[in-house]
């Protein structure tokens, strides 16, 4: 007799999402930890250079990223790859991705609507809303571009 077991297949999509909240709580719980070691406004800015280790986290999660767009790519997906930095864009190109624009965050309403059924901010990108006026406002954006199924 034989016996038949499935083998359990982990999805790249459900690594990344795992990595992502891992790389939120370590920024979460250091948040915390500074907030109750560092009393004083000063000697939080003297403590700024421990984000260095977030700030590499969150740049490895941007790779991931690249990763997963690479990957969505080749599965025949039609992906769009935007940053606002020319040298970013050109690295993306190098690395194979097909489709890729420099365009700041702020001026994604260029796009025609519903050009995008998904919008993906990978890494540490929601600081370029600056603050919560303008998230507010570039999600209104984001929300002209997708269609309505997004």
């Amino acid at each position: 007799m034989t016996s038949s077991k499935k083998q359990k297949v982990i999805k790249p999509i459900t690594i990344i999402i795992i990595c992502s909240m891992i790389v939120i709580g370590i920024m979460c719980l250091n948040y915390f930890y500074v907030k109750s070691s560092y009393c004083y406004s000063d000697q939080q800015g003297q403590f700024g250079d421990m984000f260095g280790a977030s700030t590499a986290l969150f740049s490895g999660l941007t790779i991931a990223g690249l990763v997963l767009t690479l990957y969505l790519q080749q599965k025949g997906f039609d992906v769009v790859g935007i940053d606002n930095s020319p040298g970013t864009i050109e690295d993306c190109k190098l690395r194979g991705l097909k489709n890729v624009i420099v365009r700041p965050v702020a001026d994604v309403a260029a796009f025609e609507p519903n050009s995008f059924e998904t919008i993906l901010m990978l890494g540490n990108n929601f600081g370029l809303f600056g603050d919560t006026k303008n998230a507010k406002l570039i999600h209104g954006k984001f929300s002209r571009i997708t269609s309505a199924d997004a």
